[in-house]
């Protein structure tokens, strides 16, 4: 059996941590094994892992001691070498090689990082003190690494453009479960009727409550959207450090008694039939995850147009630039909502290459290189 090693900080419900387990589900554990390393070992995804036989692995946080950090990395590969095949970095920034550099230290042969994003906040000494690391470890992503992956056209760029790997780069698709995501009507009435909608207009949003995700213009639209359908409700699945900021925005648009909280859930894809539309103006993003799902649920997504064109599979999604004012956005959103014909299109996704099995076969290959 051949052990890979996924590398990323916590076994939350994120994008990238949601992609990785979908692969772990498909891939065949008899030949194959995934192993994880993390900063934080709780999460919703620990019992699943240990559950398939996986080891999960901590250590610090290098921002809680750099030196710290990096004898631990040693520590961890020196005791563990000769274990992996593999080490799959997955990141949103090259702000931290360590963890390849120790892999080539004690010579594990295929070492991947994976770019998950597709840039990182400017504003602050803190912003602009990271984006200056992540160009600075652009010099050696041509040395620890021997695979470079991203999940867009804008997430390779942002991650080796300027490296000399750039050309080598492969776009890796954000595979889903498409089966979990099939449009069903009567999941639809039960979730519908378990948070009170009747026959309201459902705008939905899936994503971490931070600056990223861009939740108070989302919350801006909905006010212009309400004024335009007043039976229309959002519904916010996440949570996040912007939480009590998005609140308090609701409170102040007078809109939070139109608005449905359902912090982070486990069953994304039950709740996603009760949406009629997805509406995502975020600051920047690598391919969302969520927007796959969606699309195999059939349902149109109105986006900025920040976030990569390859996101759009079916002919249901409209990119809006985040200059344009919030009563045209709410605009689009019901005109997208009465032309789209919602239906079964999981096929469609699956044709596309985007289900599990196609990428799962992909990244074996690389694995196995």
């Amino acid at each position: 059996m051949k052990r890979i090693l996924q590398i990323f900080p916590t076994l939350t419900r994120g994008g990238l941590e949601t992609f990785i387990m979908n692969i772990y589900r498909t891939i065949d554990r008899t030949e194959y094994q995934f192993d994880f390393l993390v900063n934080k070992g709780d999460g919703p995804y620990r019992d699943e892992i240990l559950a398939k036989d996986g080891r999960i692995y901590i250590v610090p946080q290098a921002v809680n001691g750099f030196l710290t950090y990096c004898k631990a990395l040693d520590s961890f590969f020196r005791e563990h070498k000769g274990e992996f095949r593999a080490v799959h970095l997955h990141a949103s920034s090259l702000s931290n090689l360590m963890s390849l550099y120790y892999a080539k230290k004690y010579e594990i042969p295929v070492r991947i990082i994976h770019s998950h994003n597709s840039t990182l906040p400017k504003k602050g000494v803190r912003g602009k003190f990271h984006l200056a690391i992540h160009y600075f470890f652009k010099l050696f992503v041509k040395s620890v690494a021997t695979n470079w992956l991203g999940c867009s056209d804008v997430a390779l760029d942002w991650m080796y453009k300027g490296t000399g790997v750039r050309d080598k780069a492969v776009f890796i698709k954000n595979c889903i479960l498409t089966e979990n995501f099939t449009f069903n009507l009567e999941i639809r009435r039960k979730v519908s009727e378990e948070f009170g909608i009747k026959s309201e207009f459902v705008i939905g949003h899936i994503g971490r409550m931070v600056a990223q995700k861009n939740h108070l213009f989302l919350l801006e639209i909905f006010a212009e959207v309400l004024k335009l359908r007043p039976d229309a409700k959002l519904m916010l699945i996440g949570d996040g450090c912007d939480r009590d900021k998005i609140r308090k925005k609701g409170v102040a648009l007078g809109i939070n008694n139109n608005i449905i909280y359902t912090g982070i859930r486990e069953d994304v894809n039950r709740l996603m039939q009760a949406f009629d539309i997805i509406v995502m103006p975020s600051l920047y993003e690598g391919l969302p995850v969520c927007l796959v799902e969606a699309q195999a649920s059939g349902l149109p997504l109105l986006l900025s147009n920040t976030i990569s064109l390859q996101s759009k599979l079916l002919d249901c999604v409209e990119y809006k630039p985040l200059s344009a004012p919030p009563r045209e956005w709410a605009q689009s959103a019901i005109r997208l909502d009465e032309n789209t014909k919602r239906e079964d299109t999981s096929a469609i996704i699956c044709e596309k290459g985007f289900d599990s099995t196609e990428t799962t076969r992909q990244l074996i290959q690389i694995y196995n290189s």
